[in-house]
């Protein structure tokens, strides 16, 4: 019997989120069952020379059967069509040649796009996020076969700008982190409808043992992992530290996460350190750059709790996921819940939007070294419970069944 052919689109194999969500659905499929092919949209001239630098990619490559370059499909019209498009950026735009250039541009793009589609077309399931999707928004024939993985909330964007390369009045599949009470709050702009199919953010829990715990010498350190980018704001954080040691609590965050030396993130930072002199911070945080090991990272820093970013009450990303099947305790602060007023001290997630009330239960945490055993026990077995990604791959094989048996494809068994 024939396997069901899988096709996950990726743009490249950094050490990001939404690259080990794919990386670790790819590894946990059944490939007795299915094909895993990986399409990668790079530009011909990158070659495949810069992927082993990149984190995913040897990974990757161990589990699935191919990774593709885009540029390989059509690439008798892709490379004359990167040619052209870098000559084009040597004229000015007023030139009268930049008309000939778009002409031609846009004859080989429509014909590129013909040869991207009917590659598409011979896999049963397209597997993307939402950041990839504009790759292939004009080659897609069938949008019930291709599953949109949603990995930023609203509040992370402009609005709707993760969207923006999608027809609203068109279904689509979405594969969401978050209960059916909130869809309407991220899919709004889908006015005809969709599939929301539920499966949250995965990993191999088998792979996680627990730190040993830590020594406190006096002060208590408190990690934040995570990129420094608007789109995950900091200044909470360094408010709450404030607050922290307004109440007498000698405490210093570690700030764990890569830094871009431009654009917005450099901006941030910048932000981040005028807020620093402003609160006479500036010794008390420590920016301990982006970490390969978030758990050894966090050992070797004496971290005795994490703060972390939530949204609506959901997890932030895969720091948490490991760290607390690391039996590092965690405080959530909620970066824009859809109800302003849900604090909760609730057990195993505790989630606040209140400044004060973040920084109060984070204070009852450090001095209560049994409570903080205790909460990270609780954590470490909820991520065990709901979060292994062995639990949830069923729900996948059914959705990949079910497109292939539209498609009048045979079954393997």
């Amino acid at each position: 019997m024939s396997k069901v052919r899988l096709l996950f689109l990726m743009r490249d194999f950094v050490q990001a989120g939404a690259q080990r969500f794919q990386f670790e659905v790819i590894r946990a499929i059944d490939k007795e069952r299915y094909d895993v092919d990986v399409l990668v949209p790079q530009r011909l001239d990158n070659g495949e020379g810069m992927f082993p630098k990149e984190y995913y990619f040897p990974l990757v490559k161990t589990h699935a059967k191919r990774i593709i370059l885009m540029s390989e499909v059509g690439s008798h019209i892709f490379k004359p069509l990167s040619i052209l498009r870098g000559w084009k950026g040597h004229f000015k735009e007023t030139s009268p040649i930049q008309h000939l250039f778009d002409y031609v541009i846009t004859r080989l793009e429509n014909r590129h796009n013909w040869h991207l589609a009917a590659f598409l077309d011979q896999y049963d399931v397209i597997n993307l996020t939402e950041y990839d999707f504009c790759f292939v928004k004009n080659c897609i024939t069938d949008t019930d076969k291709v599953f949109t993985y949603i990995m930023t909330a609203k509040v992370q964007t402009h609005p709707l700008s993760q969207f923006k390369d999608y027809d609203p009045t068109t279904n689509y599949n979405f594969v969401v982190d978050w209960d059916k009470d909130y869809e309407q709050n991220e899919l709004s702009y889908f006015t005809k409808g969709y599939r929301m199919i539920r499966f949250p953010l995965v990993l191999n829990c088998a792979e996680y043992d627990s730190l040993p715990e830590v020594h406190i010498d006096g002060t208590f350190h408190i990690g934040l992992f995570t990129r420094i980018s608007p789109l995950k704001p900091l200044e909470p954080f360094i408010y709450a530290l404030h607050l922290l040691r307004g109440r007498g609590i000698d405490a210093k965050l570690h700030l764990f996460g890569a830094v871009a030396n431009h654009g917005s993130s450099l901006l941030e930072m910048q932000r981040i350190q005028r807020n620093m002199r402003m609160l006479q911070l500036t010794d008390h945080v420590i920016f301990e750059g982006h970490q390969e090991s978030m758990g050894k990272a966090a050992q070797e820093a004496d971290i005795q709790l994490v703060w972390c970013q939530g949204f609506n009450g959901l997890l932030g990303g895969y720091a948490a996921l490991e760290l607390m099947l690391q039996s590092l305790p965690h405080v959530f602060y909620d970066i824009e819940p859809y109800d302003l007023h849900r604090d909760q001290e609730a057990w195993p997630m505790p989630c606040f939007f209140q400044l004060e009330r973040f920084a109060s239960y984070t204070a009852k945490m450090l001095n209560d070294t049994e409570q903080r055993r205790k909460l990270a026990a609780e954590q470490r077995q909820y991520i065990i419970d709901r979060r292994d990604v062995t639990r949830h791959m069923p729900t996948l094989y059914a959705e990949f069944d079910r497109i292939a048996a539209s498609r009048q494809r045979p079954l393997s068994k």
